[in-house]
């Protein structure tokens, strides 16, 4: 847990360094967040990200901010208590937040996003004007089917 902590001091320092000093240094150092695909096509902009062991919405938070999207959450590993003595520690667990800047001409109000098997899928569609509305909150839907099926 202390090394959470620290990572946590590390993760702050963006307020210092600036936000756009974190996006750029997150291609050389992925672990800052949940690793992600970003792809598109002329009808919308599909992004995947590797979130394993979220278990309900409230551990798991999209936002809209301007032209970024914001992914916040907290990695839970419920097994870790006092039962037992930490030997090899690896995963990390505690906040995360990623920030994603997103293509201009996305439409935020159309966008999809669920959960499933780990992986935060979500669909924005393409084709509004160059200055999206904020949409803050943005619903998670956790479910078993993809969001591609018809």
């Amino acid at each position: 847990m202390k090394n959470a902590k620290k990572f946590q001091s590390f993760l702050d320092a963006g307020s210092f360094l600036g936000e756009d000093f974190w996006e750029l240094l997150t291609d050389v150092l992925p672990f800052l967040g949940p690793r992600i695909d970003v792809v598109r096509n002329n009808n919308e902009v599909f992004i995947v990200a590797e979130i394993p062991g979220i278990e309900s919405e409230k551990d798991l938070k999209l936002n809209w901010q301007g032209q970024y999207l914001i992914i916040k959450g907290e990695y839970n590993r419920p097994y870790l208590h006092d039962k037992y003595e930490i030997i090899k520690e690896e995963r990390f667990s505690g906040p995360f937040k990623r920030k994603i800047k997103i293509p201009d001409n996305c439409i935020p109000e159309k966008m999809k996003a669920i959960y499933k098997n780990g992986l935060l899928q979500i669909v924005i569609p393409v084709g509004g004007d160059d200055q999206a509305p904020i949409k803050n909150e943005i619903p998670v839907y956790f479910v078993d089917d993809d969001l591609n099926q018809n």
